[in-house]
């Protein structure tokens, strides 16, 4: 599962070079889905099996939730930091319990409750700017939060349907319907005019990195549904967490070392303030697991 969220870790950062340097956010999320479809070679190695009726339009929902939080997520890519938006993924489970407890009436608890107070602070710790002397909140923290409570949506539906259908099977659907989804984007001419200029007139070594991003979110996600077919996904969610460290760090070392390839603000008091945010949210994410 570490090995996944490390990979992820690795795939914010070329989302992130990609979106700087060659694509537009529509584009990214039409190549990733056009590579997924590379999940329907797991077919053969499982013991497939179709869902009912009521289970595919539900992951139908799932999928399409799931492929529409990356809008958003591109959207902010564009505008803001990689270290200041991929920590906040946390928040994602913030959601998922926030969602059980008003569709299934799931009760909080006093932890859960402190937990959402410290997760909420260290989002908007890490995401404040200050601005001709006035703080406010950055917009790629809306657009961001955006895409997490869409992913929440995600994992609620997704989660039942692991309980009562073929894991692998959903799963593989899951990801096919979202590629379909990704690639309807074709449909409008912006996008596909955008998409055979890429084709026609980007390097190798960019339609390497389009690749490897596509191939490398792929291989992330079926580490991580992997772990969630071990049933702990409660490890699942607390190892996630640690995305954003990871991003962070690997932010800095760019940053630092080869700022030609990103460059962050790497400050002191903004470093400070990053990993504050960072453990605030780790912390909420602890308690929100505890039992």
């Amino acid at each position: 599962m570490l090995t996944g969220v490390f990979i992820f870790s690795f795939v914010n950062i070329l989302d992130k070079l990609l979106l700087e340097k060659y694509l537009k956010n529509y584009t990214l999320v039409l190549f990733k889905s056009i590579i997924w479809l590379v999940i329907l070679c797991l077919i053969p190695f499982i013991n497939f099996t179709i869902p009912t009726l009521n289970q595919l339009i539900l992951i139908f929902a799932a999928s399409f939730f799931g492929l529409i939080a990356f809008v958003p997520y591109t959207k902010a890519f564009e505008i803001e930091e990689a270290s200041r938006l991929i920590p906040l993924l946390p928040l994602q489970s913030l959601f998922v319990l926030l969602l059980s407890a008003i569709l299934i009436n799931e009760r909080l608890t006093l932890i859960q409750y402190t937990a959402f107070v410290l997760m909420l602070f260290g989002g908007v710790l890490l995401s404040i700017k200050k601005t001709k002397h006035v703080l406010k909140l950055s917009n790629g923290f809306w657009l961001m939060i955006t895409a997490v409570f869409f992913w929440g949506l995600n994992l609620v539906i997704m989660k039942h349907i692991y309980n009562v259908a073929h894991y692998w099977s959903s799963f593989i659907i899951g990801v096919f319907i979202s590629s379909v989804i990704g690639i309807l984007f074709l449909l409008k001419k912006p996008i596909r005019k955008d998409f055979r200029k890429v084709l026609k007139t980007t390097s190798k070594q960019a339609k390497i990195m389009i690749i490897s991003n596509g191939l490398l979110h792929i291989i992330a996600l079926t580490f991580t549904m992997y772990a969630l077919k071990q049933g702990i996904a409660s490890l699942v969610s607390v190892l996630s967490s640690f995305q954003g460290l990871f991003v962070f760090i690997l932010a800095i070392i760019l940053s630092k070392f080869f700022p030609k390839v990103l460059k962050e603000d790497i400050s002191k008091q903004v470093v400070l303030n990053k990993i504050l945010a960072i453990i605030l949210l780790l912390i909420g994410v602890y308690m929100l697991n505890m039992r």
